[in-house]
């Protein structure tokens, strides 16, 4: 066979691997056993600039939170220049459900994780763990229980990220985020924490063991704290896990300039992550860019799939065996995409007429954000000056 039939029959098979994980879970799905006891929590909320409207929601969505154990919370306003840090003080005058602290730091530190390592020394000898919320972001009630439970359902288990959904707006970009967000993102992640290998923690909402914490240190050193993290703990033999019931509402880039801003710096990330895991551990970091792999082929599958249609078609020939696994590459997509939908469904109050939108939406969505990929990983492979982009 030809490498591109090689090509066809590897990514194949990953899908369909892909395919039937996701529908044994779909369909044995177990929720994590409830804690008897549970543990006290730390949660930062690093902010910069932001407008006190949305900041004020995610307050008060904390306060709503239906935890029975202890949590605490430090604000870290990061070199703000506007005025919700007062805003926020006057809000923290109030009897409040939870502990407040609020850590003003002289000046912007340039990335969100090392605001973040600026309050770890202020974190107590008491908390079992550690979490962090975007200043943009509102946990449902239910949320930071659900999550517990995941993260202590395995014992090797470092961090847990929860469900992360994208505020609707009425707009083109936000729709476009907002169905990968609820279709192929969380079906890899879905698959990925299957094997405690979750390649990415959704940085708007993750909780991490205390004492992994400890082990590991913060996030400081990379630009993209999240994956940087996660990979570091693959790395040292921790596992990472998703839990899909925990659900929380956050705000996406809403303009074409900042989502590609974005996803340049995730991709960035990625080789961050790479780096700061192939110096502890070459196989581990093998073992977890195989499930990240997932990532990138899920998405620009169906891209290749019409290229490579449409060039052997005019150019080579089809042969019946190629046909067969282009056909078959689109439908498992397709099968994946329809049993997370429905698996979302009554969560998200989702109407079947949508299931089109998400269907499309998450074969183009590869190729959409191909170019912001491809300098994210030439900017770190060349060491440009690390920035955050959308602050």
């Amino acid at each position: 066979m030809d490498y591109i039939t090689w090509v066809f029959v590897l990514s194949n098979c990953i899908l369909i691997f892909n395919l039937l994980v996701f529908f044994i879970k779909f369909k044995n799905k177990k929720n994590p056993v409830s804690l008897t006891n549970y543990p006290k929590v730390t949660i930062m909320v690093p902010f910069f600039n932001e407008p006190y409207d949305v900041m004020e929601k995610t307050l008060e969505a904390i306060e709503e939170l239906s935890y029975p154990g202890i949590v605490s919370l430090h604000l870290i306003d990061d070199g703000s220049t506007n005025g919700c840090p007062k805003q926020v003080e006057e809000w923290l005058k109030q009897s409040r459900k939870w502990q407040y602290s609020l850590m003003r730091l002289p000046e912007n530190t340039g990335a969100k994780g090392k605001a973040m390592d600026c309050a770890l020394d202020f974190v107590d000898d008491n908390t079992q763990v550690v979490g962090v919320i975007d200043s943009d972001t509102c946990l449902r009630p239910n949320a930071l229980t659900q999550s517990i439970d995941v993260l202590f359902s395995k014992e090797s288990h470092a961090a847990v990220c929860g469900f992360v959904v994208p505020k609707r707006r009425p707009s083109l970009i936000n729709s476009i985020q907002y169905f990968e967000h609820i279709g192929m993102f969380t079906a890899i992640k879905q698959v990925q924490d299957h094997f405690g290998m979750v390649s990415v923690m959704a940085g708007a909402f993750t909780l991490h063991k205390a004492s992994v914490v400890k082990q590991l240190g913060g996030w400081g050193e990379w630009l993209v704290e999240d994956i940087a993290w996660t990979w570091k703990a693959r790395a040292r033999g921790h596992t990472t896990g998703y839990a899909p019931e925990a659900v929380a509402d956050t705000v996406c880039p809403n303009t074409v300039v900042s989502l590609f801003k974005q996803r340049r710096r995730w991709a960035r990330g990625r080789i961050e992550a790479t780096k700061a895991s192939w110096g502890i551990s070459k196989l581990k970091t093998v073992m977890t860019l195989s499930l990240q792999y997932l990532h990138f082929q899920m998405a620009l599958a169906p891209v290749f799939a019409v290229i490579l249609l449409s060039a052997s078609t005019f150019i080579l020939g089809l042969s019946p065996f190629m046909m067969f696994m282009l056909v078959l590459n689109v439908l498992s997509f397709t099968l994946l995409s329809i049993i997370t939908f429905l698996q979302l469904r009554s969560r998200l109050l989702l109407r079947l007429c949508q299931l089109p939108i998400c269907l499309f939406i998450n074969i183009i969505v590869g190729f959409l954000f191909l170019p912001a990929t491809l300098i994210g990983i030439v900017d770190e492979l060349v060491n440009t000056d690390k920035q955050w982009l959308t602050r």
